[in-house]
């Protein structure tokens, strides 16, 4: 992979995944009523691969890759291409490739896109982003047109909701939460589901910290999940459990600590499949004297791919 690797991994996983329907009464079903995985149920429907962005690993039942194997290839037409123009919301825009413009991936790892910079220079954008399917999933506009008005979080939200409506149905894509001031300011994600299930397939948009200006929006995955993606994965909440057990068991014995599970899985994408991930935060044990303990902290998971 050619760049920005360092802004990959320095990604946040912050999602949240409702409980789907339950497995059929079986004889793996607990005391409580909960279908429960065992490592021959899980076997007999799916795979696993763990993954995390720091340490390397061998391991006898398991396949554990690196962060950077999860990136997707982008096809050499898609590398060779270069856009002049970009039609978008009715306007067309004059643009050229943007320093470090290729092969920019976007999370989840399998969206790979290039990056535009805007050369018309009465446009309130600067850079698109446009991934292999033609579609733009980030705009990033003018830092310099920050309006100046400070206002709540609510009225954030009203103006997001509102601006949303441009973009996807909000019959569909429902307001999710918020991530509270990150590198650019407060961010509000708008998920699309399956049944009842969270998918990566979402509208964020991101405000210039508490103003009313907008610094930029991200949209992923577009029309690659409906109701039926979540029937792939029989009972999610019983393979979060187990999938959260299958990463404290795997990285028992090794310098690798998990420090911290997101609340649930969500549906998302891997090499063009359709997977369950969960993920979590590790530190990885570097001390090299007994003086004094030395720690790397990163992230990792585990992707459950259906047979």
């Amino acid at each position: 992979m050619k760049k920005l690797l360092s802004i990959i991994l320095a990604l946040t996983f912050m999602f949240v995944l409702t409980a789907c329907s339950e497995m059929p009464v079986t004889s793996d079903i607990s005391s409580d009523n909960t279908f429960v995985y065992t490592k021959e149920t899980f076997d007999e429907k799916y795979e696993a691969i763990i993954y995390t962005d720091i340490g390397e690993f061998e391991f006898e039942d398991i396949k554990h890759i690196n962060t950077k194997e999860i990136f997707c290839e982008p096809s050499e037409e898609f590398e060779n291409s270069e856009l002049k123009t970009i039609d978008y919301d009715g306007q067309t825009y004059n643009v050229k490739p943007a320093f470090f413009s290729d092969s920019y991936y976007e999370y989840p790892y399998d969206h790979v896109a290039k990056r535009y910079h805007v050369t018309d220079g009465n446009s309130n954008i600067d850079n698109f982003f446009v991934d292999e399917f033609g579609d733009v999933i980030r705009i990033e506009f003018d830092s310099s047109e920050n309006s100046g008005n400070k206002i709540s979080e609510e009225e954030q939200l009203a103006i997001a909701t509102e601006y949303a409506k441009k973009y996807v149905d909000t019959g569909v894509y429902k307001y999710d939460y918020m991530h509270k001031k990150n590198a650019s300011g407060n961010t509000y994600v708008f998920s699309k589901f399956s049944g009842d299930c969270r998918t990566n397939e979402s509208l964020a948009i991101t405000f210039d910290y508490n103003y009313d200006t907008i610094a930029f929006i991200k949209h992923l995955y577009k029309d690659r999940f409906d109701n039926n993606t979540a029937e792939k994965f029989k009972s999610i909440p019983a393979l979060y459990n187990y999938g959260k057990q299958l990463l404290t068991d795997t990285f028992k014995d090794t310098n690798i600590e998990i420090t911290g599970y997101d609340e649930q899985a969500i549906i998302s994408g891997y090499k063009n499949q359709d997977v369950l991930l969960i993920m979590c935060s590790v530190k990885l044990d570097t001390t090299t004297s007994s003086d004094s303990h030395m720690y790397s902290y990163g992230y990792g998971g585990i992707i459950i791919l259906p047979k």
